[in-house]
């Protein structure tokens, strides 16, 4: 996972005032999907290549908006993880 688009994925589906967001783009579709399996976001269903989805923060998806929320523990959390999956590679 991108986090660096989950990041942002997370960010505007928490502005919008229902939680939902318009995923559209295959880089950020792909990411969508990704954090739909991690439990962090409901889409809904679409179809072809160019479709557009819609995302919606689960409770567990706020918990981890909120985690991102400041830059400075984003970029700590962030770099954890890819020291973390960088060791994992060796």
């Amino acid at each position: 996972m991108n986090l660096t688009i989950a990041r942002q994925i997370l960010k505007a589906a928490e502005a919008d005032p229902e939680g939902w967001l318009v995923v559209r783009g295959r880089k950020m579709r792909h990411e969508a999907e990704l954090m739909r399996d991690a439990g962090w976001v409901e889409l809904t269903n679409s179809k072809g290549a160019r479709a557009t989805m819609m995302a919606h923060l689960t409770e567990a998806g706020r918990k981890v908006s909120r985690l991102f929320r400041d830059d400075a523990t984003a970029q700590r959390l962030l770099r954890a993880f890819m020291s973390h999956t960088t060791s994992n590679l060796s």
